[in-house]
């Protein structure tokens, strides 16, 4: 597991976690990295700096030698977070519902 963060003169302006593994389950055991968390501080949004912190993952997993990336995204994600990730090439192949009760 690695944290990338992404800076500019001396200030964070987002961040991205990348993990590797083998994938048992799945056609081959295919080697499978996960690229999330991707965040961005907000003052930085709206710049394509998700993005390039998104395809800077892809490559460093490519490199590694995993052949498919995964990540969660939540959904409603007011950001537009699924719309960014679709972009990028991401695609749906499992949904879940989380539950909450405020105590």
């Amino acid at each position: 597991m690695s944290i990338l963060t992404a800076t500019n003169i001396g200030q964070s302006f987002g961040a991205f976690d990348v993990f590797r593994g083998i994938t048992v389950g799945i056609p081959n055991n295919q080697k499978r990295g996960w690229t999330d968390p991707i965040c961005v501080r907000r003052p930085w949004r709206g710049q394509g700096l998700a993005r390039a912190l998104i395809m800077r993952s892809l490559r460093l997993l490519q490199e590694q030698g995993m052949l498919e990336a995964c990540l969660g995204v939540d959904t409603h994600n007011p950001n537009g977070a699924l719309q960014l990730y679709e972009t990028c090439g991401y695609r749906q192949i499992n949904s879940s519902t989380t539950y909450r009760k405020p105590l």
